[in-house]
């Protein structure tokens, strides 16, 4: 009986039918993905709502920041890899699914959640959510930055500007311990680490 009194309603507050944002109607997708629908579970459970701040540190193409946006929250999200947050074209990438939906555009920066504390202060608590699918090395192998031989080349100070730096396996354990840390370090007291 509660299972279908709390699961009935298939709206998002004001936005209408959970089913308008199925991936099969998205402007970008890549193949991970996730789904819609699990994606609003996560954001409920992370406690997303009207001015937080939501951050995916292994954004792909935005699908939970999209459930994070259509909360209210503003979206930040980092990824390893270019190439999906860029996207196809002008037209095909992550802020298209937002243009799609008509939210406000996150802040996407390319960055390496291994060494999040290089990139970024992670001493002060920012985050009221931390909502995220990190890669197991099942549908798409798990990158860290870093080159697999013993002495990679340097890079020269005339080409630090537009480099974009190699990437190596990423071992699963690795992730995680590097997800909790960060989330220790840069969630509010109260905020909540919510990933698949």
């Amino acid at each position: 009986y509660f299972g279908r009194v709390l699961g009935g309603s298939r709206n998002v507050k004001g936005r209408g039918d959970i089913d308008q944002y199925s991936l099969k109607k998205r402007a970008y997708l890549g193949p991970t993905s996730m789904d819609a629908e699990l994606s609003f579970v996560m954001t409920n459970l992370g406690q997303v709502k009207k001015g937080t701040i939501a951050f995916d540190p292994f954004v792909g193409t935005g699908s939970i920041l999209i459930s994070c946006a259509l909360r209210g929250a503003f979206c930040f999200g980092t990824d390893i890899d270019t190439r999906v947050l860029k996207g196809r074209s002008e037209e095909e990438n992550v802020y298209s699914n937002f243009r799609q939906f008509n939210l406000p555009r996150p802040e996407l920066v390319r960055s390496d959640n291994a060494i999040y504390h290089r990139h970024y202060r992670s001493d002060t608590p920012l985050y009221q959510s931390i909502v995220c699918d990190p890669p197991y090395g099942i549908r798409a192998g798990a990158r860290t930055t870093g080159s697999r031989r013993a002495n990679p080349k340097p890079i020269l100070d005339e080409h630090r500007h537009d480099h974009i730096p190699q990437t190596k396996p990423y071992n699963v354990s690795d992730v995680m311990s590097d997800l909790l840390d960060v989330a220790a370090r840069t969630l509010v007291m109260g905020g909540r680490l919510v990933y698949i």
